[in-house]
């Protein structure tokens, strides 16, 4: 069955909101210029570690987009470009580079309520994000973006 016809993909196609990715924080999964759609829905009823969202920013109000890195209840740092999550250290292959600026966030840490996320960009080197504005509430969260439609040639579902 084509990925569009299944029950859950079609609502999510007639009821995603759509947003153009501005900025460069999220290379190399999504590049400035991209036109992506994001479901209201998370698998699960839930944001997961890994997924990438758009939502509010904390201060500014306007939207953005990042991944998931801190759940609620946990304790998440920051330590020499790696994300550690109580104690842990969590595997990020979709990371492209290590923060390469003054102020990176390295011994950044965040401890997230019933509620919270931590949410980063993949690009650390180039990206405003909870290292900035801290830990963003689910009511924040505007949904998981889940398809690329634009560029013609980077059109399909995102994993």
């Amino acid at each position: 069955m084509p990925w569009w016809l299944h029950p859950p993909r079609l609502l999510d196609l007639f009821s995603s909101l759509r947003f153009r990715v501005v900025g460069h924080s999220m290379e190399p999964y999504l590049l400035e210029g991209d036109m992506v759609l994001v479901s209201r829905r998370f698998p699960g009823g839930v944001p997961q570690r890994g997924d990438v969202v758009a939502f509010r920013e904390p201060e500014s109000g306007g939207v953005s987009i990042k991944r998931v890195c801190g759940l609620p209840n946990e304790q998440i740092a920051m330590v020499d470009g790696a994300i550690y999550v109580n104690g842990q250290p969590l595997p990020e292959s979709y990371v492209s580079r290590a923060p390469s600026r003054p102020n990176s966030g390295d011994g950044a840490e965040w401890t997230t309520g019933e509620d919270d996320f931590v949410l980063l960009g993949d690009n650390r080197g180039d990206s405003r994000d909870s290292r900035a504005f801290g830990v963003v509430t689910r009511d924040a969260l505007a949904g998981r973006v889940w398809y690329c439609h634009a560029p013609k040639e980077r059109r399909g579902v995102l994993r």
